[in-house]
């Protein structure tokens, strides 16, 4: 069913090993966040919105993976939040991307800290 392909999105996301393999999950979820319907049909809803975008967010709890998703995940959410939806998610408590960003910046490579403070 598609939940069950939404799921297993969600759980790449969260458990894949590469940087690379997260980037390329992240990709397309930016992609889905950014994506205009066209006139006539459904956009994604809110419930799914809020969820890929807290996915993005989540930081792992091993620092060596979350020092090489950091500078995906800033760069790809530059890009949604052009979309004043997806921004108003981001900003939400329930995301706690307020918590990652900071732990993002307690991180010793000054190129994440250089994209976090861009974000």
């Amino acid at each position: 069913t598609e939940e069950r392909r939404i799921e297993a999105v969600y759980r790449v996301m969260r458990d894949c090993q590469e940087a690379s393999t997260f980037d390329a999950i992240v990709e397309m979820a930016a992609n889905i966040l950014c994506w205009d319907a066209p006139m006539g049909e459904n956009s994604i809803g809110d419930q799914e919105r809020l969820e890929l975008i807290t996915n993005i967010v989540l930081p792992p709890e091993d620092i060596d993976r979350m020092t090489g998703r950091a500078v995906i995940v800033t760069q790809h959410l530059t890009q949604c939040i052009i979309n004043r939806r997806n921004l108003e998610f981001l900003a939400s408590k329930e995301v706690k991307a307020i918590e990652t960003f900071f732990k993002y910046l307690d991180l010793p490579d000054i190129n994440i800290v250089v994209h976090t403070l861009d974000l």
